[in-house]
């Protein structure tokens, strides 16, 4: 005869009770398989190391200069050049640059995600290219025989896997290049979708501080740590305008603190995601908690009908440690059957949350079950077992197996401790509901909050684009800008178009570009911090298209592109910052330092409302907009080009926003491609999508936590619920010869009503006030992924 604690004895208890096993098992496997999927994403993106060789040793470089509010700046080419060449802290320095390039000559021509490397790059990393060879020092240099690598992706889609595409010439940007190397798969650094890496030209002999375009990359030393690695680099600054003697921002940077900053690269590339994570992973947390009491109250309550069974083993003799073991096995059993459940259900959590997260979350591509997924399982499968085991084997001390032996055969309902203990556990349970409604609630708030910001434009019925202008086909800066022109001038008269207009980057985009301003009203002295501005170059009709208002003076116009006209239009920050409600237009201000020539200050002609290009969360940036296309005087002055375009430079790197007239402006993406077609059938479009798109993308954050604590909150309130009801109806079933004899001596029916209900009442009052208090302390850990919402809201 089999132990009553054996395997065997178990598993046919728990059978001869199918409902009360599936339905223990299948709550235990949607809570444990919530923390699991939730704790598999904090892993990924959090715990797990960067897939590179001792990743511990790599870090961002980056810059700060308070004196010009920038609380961060990349690299420029004179602090690279500087830390490669001097710093013994690192081991290796590189430096990257995002961009997008156009491959043409096999196929449709298509626009890919590239990133320009120095030659360190891959060595820093220390992962060499699957096929061919890495970059050589030489080939960063002016003049060097333009290269690429390209990703092992890219080279199964488009070249079939062909092991000759090594050494092959391919066409990017209409610019012959060498394939010398082929990643391998899964390599996505410094993004999954980049496509291709080609050489950075950098040459130390004139590699300027001021221009702070490269992120920057380092490779500790072996037993170096951050803090000593900042110091060197800092050293190495010393006197800004000694060290870069002749570099004219060096004064102004060393008079606005200017400072290096080493992070670890983890962090960089995991971004502020990290609290809005473990807030999720302790909202599962507490749907795990409510789970396992729901099914405690379940094990306490089929408990009550073996109190008999376990009081009769006692007294024949059966040690408290068997009692005990039988039900904590009984458990842990349950608890494992949950866990391998919630483990195949985590897995398909983590794909749906993966694709909720898409946008919002870093390091997706890196998600897998892996050993410290499967050790987690495990462990809160053990954890379960034990939290809704523990209380019926607490009853089953021989104190207490003695009193229901005497209870059972006089009574039928439970004691007052078992009822105490069942309305603890719901009450406990409605308090972690009330507290994941109070953070769903925050959250939604939150939401909402951020979906009534104001952009400062229109998003609706734009539809936006970008393109690129290779050197090769467009060699002079009059072909760039009679392209853009035309370009323009063509989307603005097809049939349902409105309006259409272009800029060096569209609102939300994330890009951006600023420098110091000089202001006529405002004089400095030469080595003084200047305002720093953002600058966009924009054409005609760009306000217009996005929605942006124009709040005083007017857009800009065709001819003044040709006439050499110094115009620019400032946003109302920049208006109210520095001369209040007074009109400013007709005032000058001038880019980079001081001019030294009367002719050379720009006339404001327009102030713009205020526009979040960045992000929804953060407030305008004061922004300058100059003219897409600018020249120097009509009349060409000493030292410049007789031809207004050639000192210009218009951008070859152009975001197209068409507003449709009415209806889906989608439809209008066959006629936008077939215009940029007829001008060029060799240039591609690139992120051809509504704005309403780029919209959804910047609240896709606060979407993500938000849809995620409201499923937890909701499924919490639902066992929340579940629990204080079956809890409540069990105990009137117990107390119905309670009820009969109240009855039979006069209780009216809407007597014992009101009493069963202040019973489940009083249980619900006591959680939601423990929930309450238990929110005022806990939501205080929300604030850092808040938008203009109290955690006391």
């Amino acid at each position: 005869m089999s132990h009553p604690a054996a395997p065997t004895h178990i598993l046919r208890r728990l059978l001869r009770a199918p409902s009360f096993t599936l339905l223990a098992i299948a709550t235990l496997a949607l809570a444990i398989g919530a923390d699991v999927a939730i704790f598999s994403l904090v892993n990924t993106i959090l715990l797990r190391p960067l897939p590179y060789p001792e990743p511990e040793r790599l870090v961002g470089l980056f810059h700060t200069a308070p004196g010009l509010e920038l609380d961060e700046l990349p690299q420029s080419p004179g602090s690279y050049a500087r830390y490669a060449g001097s710093a013994t802290t690192l081991e290796s320095v590189a430096a990257w640059s995002g961009r997008e390039i156009t491959l043409t000559g096999e196929g449709e021509p298509e626009r890919l995600p590239a990133a320009a490397v120095t030659a360190s790059f891959f060595d820093l990393l220390r992962v060499p290219p699957e096929r061919g060879r890495s970059l050589h020092v030489e080939e960063q240099l002016p003049g060097a025989a333009p290269v690429a690598i390209i990703s092992h992706r890219l080279w199964e889609s488009r070249f079939g896997s062909d092991p000759g595409v090594v050494g092959r010439s391919l066409q990017f940007d209409s610019e012959s290049r060498e394939v010398i190397g082929v990643m391998p798969a899964g390599f996505a650094y410094p993004t999954p979708e980049t496509e291709a890496w080609i050489q950075m030209e950098v040459d130390p002999a004139v590699a300027p501080l001021g221009m702070f375009s490269m992120h920057g990359l380092g490779r500790l030393r072996a037993d170096v740590d951050l803090a000593t690695a900042q110091a060197e680099l800092n050293q190495l600054l010393g006197d800004l305008p000694t060290t870069f003697a002749g570099d004219p921002a060096a004064p102004v940077l060393a008079n606005a603190g200017f400072k290096a900053v080493v992070r670890d690269l983890r962090d960089e590339v995991v971004g502020d995601i990290a609290p809005a994570l473990w807030i999720l992973l302790g909202a599962v947390g507490l749907i795990f908690l409510i789970g396992c009491a729901n099914v405690a109250n379940l094990f306490l309550v089929r408990a009550d009908g073996r109190r008999h069974e376990i009081a009769v083993r006692a007294a024949l003799g059966e040690t408290r440690g068997r009692l005990i073991a039988s039900l904590l096995i009984e458990s842990t059993a349950l608890g494992l059957a949950g866990g391998v459940a919630g483990l195949g259900l985590a897995v398909l959590g983590v794909e749906l949350v993966s694709k909720l997260g898409a946008t919002a979350l870093p390091r997706l591509h890196e998600r897998s079950v892996d050993g410290h997924v499967l050790v987690f399982t495990l462990a809160v499968s053990i954890l379960a077992g034990l939290l809704l085991g523990l209380p019926p084997a607490l009853r089953a001390l021989p104190r207490q197996t003695s009193i229901d032996l005497v209870e059972a055969g006089t009574r039928s309902t439970g004691g007052r401790t078992h009822h105490r203990t069942l309305r603890i556990l719901v009450g406990a349970q409605v308090a972690l509901a009330t507290v994941l409604l109070v953070g769903s609630g925050l959250a939604s708030r939150s939401f909402h909050r951020l979906s009534q910001v104001d952009p400062g434009f229109d998003p609706e019925g734009l539809l936006t684009f970008h393109l690129s202008l290779p050197d090769r086909d467009y060699a002079g800066a009059r072909e760039v800008a009679d392209f853009e022109r035309t370009l323009a001038e063509r989307l603005r008269v097809l049939p349902g178009v409105a309006s259409a207009g272009g800029a060096t980057w569209l609102p939300l985009s994330g890009f951006g570009s600023g420098t110091g301003h000089a202001l006529e009203d405002f004089p400095r002295e030469p080595e003084e911090v200047p305002p720093v501005f953002m600058t966009e170059r924009v054409t005609p009709g760009f306000f217009e298209t996005l929605g942006i208002p124009l709040l005083a003076g007017r857009d800009f116009t065709t001819d003044e592109h040709v006439q050499g006209r110094r115009v620019v239009i400032v946003s109302e920050t920049i208006a109210q910052k520095f001369w209040g409600r007074h009109d400013v237009v007709g005032k000058r201000i001038a880019p980079g330092g001081l001019p030294s020539d009367a002719d050379d200050w720009y006339t404001i002609v327009g102030v713009t409302g205020p526009v979040r290009d960045e992000n929804l969360h953060d407030p305008p940036r004061d922004t300058v907009y100059y003219p897409l296309l600018l020249a120097s005087e009509a009349a060409p002055r000493e030292g410049w080009s007789s031809d207004p375009y050639e000192d210009s430079a218009p951008p070859r790197q152009m975001a197209f926003a068409v507003r449709a007239v009415a209806g889906d402006p989608g439809a209008l993406a066959g006629a936008v491609r077939s215009v940029v077609t007829e001008l060029d059938r060799n240039l591609p479009l690139a992120n051809l999508e509504l704005m309403t798109v780029k919209m959804s993308r910047a609240k896709a954050r606060l979407a993500f936590s938000m849809v995620l604590l409201s499923i937890a909150a909701g499924a919490a309130l639902v066992l929340g619920c579940v629990g204080l009801y079956g809890v409540v109806s069990y105990a009137m079933r117990q107390r119905i010869p309670e009820l009969a004899v109240r009855m039979a001596l006069g209780a009216r029916p809407r007597d014992i009503r009101s009493m069963v209900l202040a019973d489940g009442l009083l249980v619900g009052a006591a959680g939601i006030a423990a929930g309450l208090a238990g929110s005022a302390l806990l939501t205080r850990l929300m604030k850092a992924v808040l938008y203009q919402v109290s955690p006391f809201d």
